[in-house]
């Protein structure tokens, strides 16, 4: 019984970090299309790639009610600490 060894061959474009300064742009617009970039300093490889998109939130936060007296009075509060290190609303009138 023999094993296969399957090699794959990675096109990642190389840059080093003076070169990386100079083509900074173009290294983004590089990762951006979907191509990983490689950039090397000091012996250190670091790899620039395309990150997938995030869930967005499903619920929406209501702020209704955060301002007590509705907006004409919003200038009119603010937060402070008491003494138990608690947020408590302060009204400033």
């Amino acid at each position: 019984m023999g094993f296969t060894k399957i090699v794959y061959t990675v096109h990642m474009k190389h840059f080093c970090a003076t070169n990386a300064r100079y083509n900074f742009f173009k290294i983004i617009d590089t990762a951006a299309s979907g191509e990983p970039v490689i950039i090397e300093r000091n012996g250190i490889s670091l790899e620039l790639r395309k990150l997938s998109p995030r869930k967005k939130a499903s619920k929406k936060i209501s702020y209704k009610g955060l301002i007590k007296g509705g907006l004409d009075n919003a200038d009119c509060w603010s937060w402070k600490f008491d003494k138990s290190g608690n947020l408590k609303f302060r009204n400033t009138r």
